[in-house]
């Protein structure tokens, strides 16, 4: 497993991001847990943890050897791009 840790600044309600978070994970066959101070996610060997602090949302990801960061970052990236990026 390799890990990395990525971080995004917010300005929606972080309630609203959370909702929208676990529908996207229900909609995918994803587990997700949390609220909008911490939780955390998997889906197809790849796990996570978040954790909201003001207007950031600092997400930690594991994934196995075998699958690319492209496909995590970016799925991250498209999540959050609303919101402002990186």
């Amino acid at each position: 497993m390799t890990r990395r840790s990525f971080t995004f600044r917010v300005h929606d309600e972080k309630a609203a991001l959370v909702r929208r978070a676990g529908d996207l994970a229900a909609g995918a066959g994803a587990r997700f847990v949390g609220d909008d101070a911490a939780g955390s996610f998997s889906h197809r060997g790849v796990t996570g943890e978040y954790l909201v602090a003001g207007d950031l949302v600092t997400v930690k990801v594991d994934k196995p050897l075998g699958i690319p960061w492209g496909p995590v970052e970016r799925a991250l990236d498209q999540f959050f791009e609303p919101e402002g990026g990186r």
